[in-house]
């Protein structure tokens, strides 16, 4: 027996380890003897504590781990701290969303791919990372869907792969946060791929921000297939700052907002 073990590189187990144990040390807190499930690959079955035929709603980023391939890890957002500001472009945005999703049934039932683009620009502060998640709010809340943050293009894209693979029709949006700097980073052709080539999907919305909309290569902002809607976000008008204000110091009365709306013009 002892042979065989050295054959195959392992060491041999004794009968009893200190203490009394017959489980080696380092297994006896694994997950695997807490499992529920078997996963499988290959033909290899381990222990899992659990398995699951839908990603629950939130958002998500994608990393590619040595041992198990690619993950989808959810990760934790800010957007349910957001204050709700009086925002017409918001408001807009939000409304165009809820009516594309709406009108995703019948896109699909005509044979056509469902998917929207939207670029956010504007300077740092004006609102663009609020209002995308606004839209990745609703998406989980409202729509049961999953938000996920485009990183690395081809981790994004074998994540992608995965989540399509498992859940084929899930509504989901995918965030390029500063694409300007995606690109610079990665390059152009995986994420002109991603958004309106080879390795894009259906039923999704693609929501990319950036300051600096000068710097991206022209086949982003003149072709629609990618970015159908391409608008600025302006820093906060009054109404909005007005709601801000009253909300961060309720304990000020309404002339001393009023000057602070005033003095925070062009502020974000």
């Amino acid at each position: 027996m002892s042979q065989f073990f050295e054959r195959v590189g392992t060491e041999m187990p004794p009968s009893v380890y200190p203490g009394g144990h017959f489980l080696h040390p380092e297994l006896r807190e694994t997950q695997g003897f807490t499992a529920q499930k078997y996963a499988l690959s290959d033909g290899m079955y381990w222990g899992a504590p659990g398995t699951s035929d839908a990603l629950e709603p939130a958002f998500y980023t994608v990393h590619l781990c040595r041992n198990r391939g690619v993950l989808l890890a959810k990760t934790k957002t800010v957007s349910d701290e957001l204050l709700r500001l009086p925002d017409p472009v918001c408001d807009m945005l939000l409304a165009e969303f809820i009516t594309f999703w709406d009108s995703v049934p019948r896109l699909v039932a005509r044979g056509l791919l469902a998917k929207r683009g939207l670029l956010l620009w504007g300077p740092p502060g004006s609102g663009k990372t609020s209002a995308l998640n606004i839209m990745a709010a609703h998406m989980i809340k409202e729509l049961h869907g999953v938000a996920i943050l485009v990183g690395e293009p081809g981790i994004t894209v074998a994540g992608l792969q995965l989540f399509r693979k498992v859940e084929p029709d899930r509504p989901v949006i995918l965030i390029y946060e500063d694409i300007d700097a995606l690109t610079q980073q990665f390059g152009e052709a995986p994420f002109l791929a991603m958004l309106d080539g080879e390795m894009q999907i259906s039923g999704v919305v693609n929501v990319a921000t950036t300051n600096y909309p000068e710097r991206l290569d022209p086949r982003f902002v003149d072709r629609p297939g990618r970015f159908d809607r391409i608008t600025e976000c302006p820093m906060p008008g009054a109404d909005a700052r007005a709601a801000y204000l009253a909300a961060k110091a309720p304990e000020a009365d309404a002339a001393r907002r009023a000057r602070w709306v005033k003095a925070t013009e062009g502020l974000s």
